[in-house]
């Protein structure tokens, strides 16, 4: 079953929930959220919209590959 989640389900909501707080304090930092710096922003050709986008682009990589790492790939 490839789609099978090998971690406890308490593993797992613990990950989410500490990925959803760091989410919601880098969107409170940045000023705004995700999708309105990535779509409103970068449309308006808003400097800090785009470094803002690129990095939560570039943190949401490498925290998946830390992520797949950790877990042995079973996230």
């Amino acid at each position: 079953d490839a789609l099978r989640n090998e971690l406890p389900l308490g593993v797992t909501a613990l990950i989410v929930l500490v990925g959803a707080v760091v989410m919601g304090y880098g969107a409170r930092m940045a000023g705004g959220c995700t999708s309105g710096h990535g779509i409103c922003g970068t449309a308006q050709r808003s400097p800090a919209s785009w470094v803002a986008t690129c990095t939560f682009m570039g943190a949401a990589v490498i925290m998946t590959l830390f992520i797949r790492i950790v877990s042995g790939g079973a996230i």
